[in-house]
């Protein structure tokens, strides 16, 4: 079973972590999307 998080569940995943600032939240979902896409990639 695959669970996908949509960006906005992410942000306020972010938030609810202390993560305020605009351009520290847009990092922060950038390196949990490219985690996750990473943790699924398949494998050969």
């Amino acid at each position: 079973m695959v669970v996908s998080l949509t960006r906005r569940e992410i942000l306020e995943q972010l938030v609810r972590l202390g993560i305020r600032d605009w351009r520290e939240l847009k990092q922060a979902c950038s390196g949990f999307e490219r985690y996750w896409r990473r943790q699924f990639k398949p494998t050969a």
